[in-house]
């Protein structure tokens, strides 16, 4: 019997699990030297994020495969290419170290998208590492617009590339 896979906003006694997905990708990131989320997003973001509606997750049969976050909001230093206004963003995408693999990453980065769409959203953005994940991300849609070093309050330096998903409005982002 094949496991179903849903995709939905995380409750709030899911918090935990999420977060623990969390800190076993910046574990793996980590030990393979990969420059991404050098300063930990501490749990209480994770709780802030489920009580907003904006963090989810993709289940295969019970089990949190992947999470990821939808929020509105214009990071400054990106202010430059696309504006002040606030936008769209998937935000802390990551797949559990059992599931990778297995393009469920993908499938949830789909299922984001066509919840926008359905909203009427009509352009998504994130930003990423430089190196594999442009590239990744272009294979889920995005384009790269620009890309360029960004220091962090925390003191890490990152280079950084901005992408941008156009979505088509009631027609879902499905890839």
């Amino acid at each position: 019997m094949q496991n179903t896979q849903t995709f939905r906003a995380l409750r709030a006694d899911e918090v935990e699990s999420s977060y623990e997905l969390y800190r076993q990708v910046r574990a793996w990131l980590r030990e393979n030297e990969i420059r991404l989320w050098l300063a930990p997003v501490p749990k209480q973001k994770f709780e802030e994020r489920q009580a907003r509606g904006e963090l989810f997750g993709l289940f295969v049969g019970k089990e949190l495969a992947v999470i990821l976050a939808i929020v509105r909001k214009m990071p400054s230093y990106w202010q430059a290419e696309i504006g002040t206004e606030a936008e769209w963003w998937l935000e802390t995408i990551a797949t559990a170290p059992s599931f990778r693999g297995q393009q469920l990453g993908r499938l949830a980065i789909s299922n984001a998208l066509a919840k926008l769409s359905a909203e009427n959203v009509r352009t998504v953005y994130l930003d990423c590492a430089s190196g594999f994940l442009p590239n990744y991300y272009e294979q889920c849609g995005f384009l790269e617009i620009t890309a360029k070093e960004v220091l962090f309050p925390s003191g890490n330096k990152y280079l950084l590339s901005l992408m941008k998903r156009p979505l088509t409005p009631n027609l879902g982002g499905v890839l």
